[in-house]
């Protein structure tokens, strides 16, 4: 039986083609898309990683453990003796697998040709391995190093055009040396170099290391650089150093350890990267579920006469569902195949030429770099999509009823009950026929407040009393967290308030610690308005009854959000909208009394106000009137007792 399934849900592929080929065409084009991205990012993190190896950094770099972990590096140096001893041992271990060695050293201080000045870090490498190590290093104008020309140097673009020094002019270097004592000595410009950044190129020098160790009068050295003629050699070559080194004081760090750049970029791009994909496969999702839903539509019939004549629902669900296999799997192919043949063509034509980069001075060729691993994820992800809508459409197809589907018939796919969350009314039948938690979730979306992850402002206007002004809080929502802080207030004045499951805590501008406040205070102060505010009916209580008018509720656990042990919601007749609503204690003592005013809003109905009733100190109403509330990406750092002041400063800039 499963393979006449699967064939007939092929052969229903090829009954119309042009909606196959639609709907195909539109997952290969999102195939291929996301596959260039991916090869675009994969190229833009090859490529920082060979500029950055391959620019006299090595793929691992060899010295001091202290000297990578100490904050002044300086101090422990390494002699130039001893990782020369290294050098000859890491050479022989990897043999072929090496490109170059090279010791390097830092140096800087001031680069003069007489009539100007300016500031230099250098960089010193041995210059008979140094065209080799640092390959990427392009040299504009004049020549590389070389052992023939010891006292030549390379200055950076911007440096050199600073400075007025072009390839043969003489300049000076003036630097302290390692024992606290200035030296200068004179050295020949021989080359101009140009790298990704305009910064480096202001202050760019590279000089042979022997006149690096003159100049400093010293035979320290900071490390030694290993280049490998395959970058994915490194976590091999690696593991192989350490073994020689065991026993020693020195370490090693591979250049992914020490690109901080390259780690930055990696994790801006993968955020982008990811976003993006997300937003193609849910866009891809779309497209096809309609697509697949209108085909299901008009197929509504031949499926329930296939019902008829005995083929079961699953059976149904799971041809549909091949048929969504089928597709995506050709579509994902097709999809992968655009792009690797993109992919050719602009590298045979040489990449596409781009401008530089903010912070660049060149600009650089784009390439993209596929593989197996993203062909892979993208025939997921092609095959995914198509799979998922028609799981979806399989569903509603086979939960039909038979006979109304081969009469034709097709019943409303929005129920009617859902028109109260966006008119605020329902019929008398409609209203009485929802169950009590159906009502509770109706009643929660009226707030119009999202889940997670928002700021509105809300404003407390205490009625009945002379002489007092409204306070406006700004408030912040994650979850079951919530942050006020009272804007309204002069600035270095302002209260804040933090509400979640923990507790509550409340803070003043000035004041140095948090003050928690007690289940009492919360309960009979004013802190309990914040309470009947911020109730999350859905979340923190559970419809135990609907009496009309009455719905009760009682708390789903005894955490600190259900601060209420009781609630009881009013409706009028025939609505969805409570009116009114009393707050109990454990003891049964009604604690306050709200009533809610609602409006039309863009068509929908919310809660815009409420007006809250204290039935302990019966003369203390307020009223809350709710601003509209907007998404903000709030982090869990926020919502920390002890960093009140700091998260009020931060909320209130947004």
């Amino acid at each position: 039986m499963t393979s006449t399934i699967v064939k007939l849900a092929f052969k229903n592929l090829g009954r119309n083609p042009r909606r196959t080929l639609v709907t195909g065409g539109g997952i290969a084009v999102g195939a291929a898309g996301i596959l260039l991205l991916y090869g675009f990012v994969h190229f833009a993190y090859w490529g920082l990683a060979e500029r950055f190896a391959r620019s006299g950094n090595g793929q691992i770099q060899i010295a001091d453990g202290n000297w990578f972990r100490s904050a002044v590096p300086e101090a422990h140096r390494s002699s130039k003796a001893n990782l020369e001893v290294v050098a000859d041992k890491v050479r022989a271990q990897l043999g072929d697998q090496v490109e170059a060695l090279s010791l390097r050293r830092k140096v800087s201080g001031i680069v003069s040709t007489g009539s100007r000045s300016e500031i230099f870090v250098g960089t010193a490498f041995d210059p008979a391995t140094y065209r080799r190590i640092s390959a990427s290093v392009s040299v504009v104008a004049g020549k590389t190093l070389s052992p023939t020309e010891p006292q030549g140097v390379i200055l950076g673009r911007v440096l050199a055009k600073r400075i007025e020094a072009k390839p043969g002019d003489n300049i000076s270097l003036l630097v302290t040396t390692d024992r606290g004592v200035p030296n200068a000595m004179d050295a020949t410009v021989i080359g101009i170099s140009a790298s990704d950044s305009k910064e480096l190129d202001a202050v760019s020098l590279t000089l042979s290391l022997p006149l690096a160790l003159n100049l400093m009068e010293t035979d320290q050295v900071d490390s030694l650089a290993v280049g490998l003629k395959q970058t994915s050699q490194t976590m091999m070559a690696e593991q192989k150093i350490d073994a020689l080194l065991q026993g020693t004081p020195l370490e090693t760090r591979r250049w992914d350890e020490l690109a901080d750049y390259y780690r930055s970029v990696k994790a801006l791009y993968g955020r982008i990267f990811s976003f993006v994909e997300l937003v193609l496969f849910v866009l891809t999702i779309l497209a096809v579920a309609n697509t697949v839903m209108m085909a299901l539509l008009e197929r509504r019939a031949e499926l329930a006469l296939l019902q008829a004549i005995g083929m079961r629902r699953h059976q149904i669900a799971a041809m549909i569902v091949c048929e969504g296999l089928g597709l995506g799997f050709g579509a994902g192919l097709t999809g992968i195949l655009i792009a690797f043949a993109f992919s050719w063509l602009v590298q045979l034509w040489g990449g596409i030429p781009m401008p530089p980069a903010p912070g660049s001075s060149e600009g650089y060729r784009l390439n993209f770099l596929l593989d197996y691993r993203g062909a892979t994820m993208v025939l997921g992800i092609a095959i995914l999509s198509p799979v998922i809508a028609s799981l979806w459409g399989s569903r509603r197809m086979v939960q039909s009823n038979i006979a109304t589907a081969l009469s034709g018939g097709i019943r409303s796919l929005v129920p009617l009950l859902l028109l109260p969350v966006f008119f605020g009314s329902a019929t008398p039948a409609a209203a009485a026929g929802l169950n009590p938690d159906a009502r509770l979730r109706l009643v929660d979306s009226l707030r119009a407040i999202p889940d997670d992850n928002f700021i509105l402002q809300t404003t407390f206007m205490p009625l009945g009393e002379k002489n007092s002004n409204p306070i406006i809080y700004r408030v912040a929502g994650k979850g079951d967290r919530y942050l006020a802080i009272a804007i309204s207030e002069s600035a270095g004045n302002r209260m804040v308030i933090l509400s979640s499951d923990a507790g509550m805590w409340m803070q003043k501008q000035g004041m140095r610690k948090p003050m928690r406040i007690s289940p009492s205070q919360r309960l009979l102060g004013q802190a309990s308005t914040a309470d009947v505010v911020n109730v999350r009916w859905g979340s923190d209580y559970f419809a135990e009854s609907y009496q009309a008018p009455t719905l009760r509720l009682v708390p789903k656990s005894t955490t600190a959000a259900a601060a209420y042990s009781k609630i009881e919601l009013d409706f009028p007749a025939d609505s969805l909208c409570p009116q009114l609503a009393r707050f109990y204690a454990r003891s049964g003592k009604l604690l306050k009394i709200a009533n809610y005013e609602y409006q039309h809003k863009a068509g929908k109905l919310r809660l815009v106000s409420a007006i809250i009733h204290d039935a302990i100190r019966t003369g203390d109403k307020t009223k809350v009137i709710f601003g509209e509330a907007h998404r903000a990406d709030l982090g869990a750092n926020l919502f920390n007792p002890q960093n009140l002041i700091g998260a009020a400063h931060e909320i209130e800039a947004r």
